[in-house]
């Protein structure tokens, strides 16, 4: 399952004949086809851990918060994996990609 990005019902992740994953919300008439490796790899991640983007902000759906995507919340890479964390749950709400 995924959030709309719209009004955050769930949605069923389907996938197209040629097995690339969509999305469609009947609630805003919204439609999201993933074509690339990459994305396909991004919405996988996103869905299996419960998250969803609001403009500048992750929110983590198990505890209801929202913590924005900023440089002063990304953990430090020396002591975990660099990225954005819950600061409730602890959980890796989003990945810091590699330059």
């Amino acid at each position: 399952m995924f959030r709309c990005p719209l009004c955050q019902r769930s949605l069923e992740i389907r996938e197209t004949k040629k097995e690339k994953p969509y999305l469609t919300c009947d609630n805003c008439g919204l439609q999201m086809f993933v074509r690339y490796r990459k994305g396909i790899q991004r919405l996988e991640d996103l869905s299996r851990n419960n998250v969803s983007f609001i403009d500048n902000y992750i929110v983590c759906h198990g505890c209801r918060i929202a913590v924005e995507k900023c440089s002063d919340n990304l953990s430090d890479p020396f002591f975990r994996s660099s990225g954005i964390y819950c600061p409730v749950c602890d959980e890796l709400l989003l990945k810091k990609e590699a330059n």
